[in-house]
């Protein structure tokens, strides 16, 4: 872009007024500014409605941002769900173990680390008798860590998991051994 000249003592060739040219002799900035506005607006009205691109739609985009693909929700919901089935379902076929091990390494751990203590504790979750494998029955294996340190203790179940992070405090699982004996006691 050339640099805006002077006035040069010659008025705008649009508006006569004696304001910084865009270049001498021609249209002041503010002329030249407000050209270039109407024509990019009377380009955009002359332009066609694009076609949406849902899934089988035939509808254009009508009064929507200039940067807008599709005529609704509706389509909007059904090309995500196509391009999922698509590529989401062909990716994980691909590439079976990445979602987890991008999940370990994100909670300080590795793929081969996680294998190496879930076989030594025989494939099942840690907590004696349940015998969850880690074939994702009920939620899966994860890992249960001390969320002070972050160091990884073993693999639970989900629900073992669970259970033993609401009771990470020694006092309360005091508490609630004591609660849960007493109401045995009880009944």
């Amino acid at each position: 872009m050339a640099p805006a000249s002077v006035f040069d003592g010659t008025p705008c060739v649009r508006c006569g007024a004696t304001l910084r040219y865009t270049t001498p002799g021609r249209r002041c900035v503010a002329c030249a500014c407000a050209a270039g506005v109407a024509s990019r607006k009377a380009a955009r009205a002359a332009a066609a409605p694009p076609p949406c691109r849902g899934p089988g739609c035939a509808a254009v985009v009508l009064g929507r941002h200039h940067n807008a693909r599709y005529c609704g929700d509706t389509c909007r919901a059904a090309a995500a769900t196509a391009y999922g089935v698509r590529y989401g379902a062909a990716y994980r076929a691909a590439n079976p173990d990445k979602h987890r091990q991008q999940h370990l390494i994100r909670m300080g751990t590795s793929l081969a680390a996680y294998d190496a203590l879930l076989a030594e504790q025989g494939g099942t979750c840690a907590y004696p008798g349940c015998g969850i494998s880690a074939n994702r029955v009920a939620g899966g294996l994860g890992q249960d860590h001390d969320h002070a340190t972050g160091r990884v203790r073993a693999i639970l179940c989900a629900n073992h998991n669970r259970a033993l992070g609401v009771v990470e405090d020694a006092a309360l699982l005091a508490w609630a051994l004591a609660y849960i004996a007493e109401w045995q006691a009880v009944s």
